[in-house]
């Protein structure tokens, strides 16, 4: 799952990780986040959460982070922080810093994620 107000991230990593087998849901926010983590049929568990710290605004509301972990119990937070501020609070698993590319997040999902969450290739 990516959480990002941005569109464009959301976008072209959800497209990068659909070529490496990836199924990938986007968020505009923490309260989208959860509601998209819910079980639909087809759909395995969210294994990964990418949270951009900019889409986080002013600061991270402790219960909403809570509400996302209980939503996706099993899932990794990883937050995607800018270099030059301070990293949001959070239960992070570990932090990606700003200035990286599309390709770089993506080869971290394929290197964290067990091969079970990939779902190989995707035709069309």
């Amino acid at each position: 799952m990516i959480v990002s107000d941005d569109q464009w991230l959301r976008a072209g990593l959800r497209g990068e990780l659909r070529e490496r087998g990836y199924d990938a849901v986007g968020a505009r926010d923490i309260a989208e986040a959860v509601r998209a983590s819910r079980p639909e049929p087809g759909r395995g568990p969210v294994g990964l959460v990418l949270v951009d710290q900019v889409s986080l605004g002013a600061g991270l509301e402790p219960a909403a982070v809570d509400g996302l972990l209980r939503a996706t119990w099993r899932a990794r937070l990883v937050l995607i922080a800018p270099r030059n501020r301070k990293e949001a609070n959070g239960p992070w698993t570990d932090v990606l810093h700003r200035p990286i590319t599309v390709g770089d997040i993506a080869d971290y999902v394929a290197r964290t994620l067990p091969d079970e969450h990939a779902a190989g290739p995707i035709d069309g």
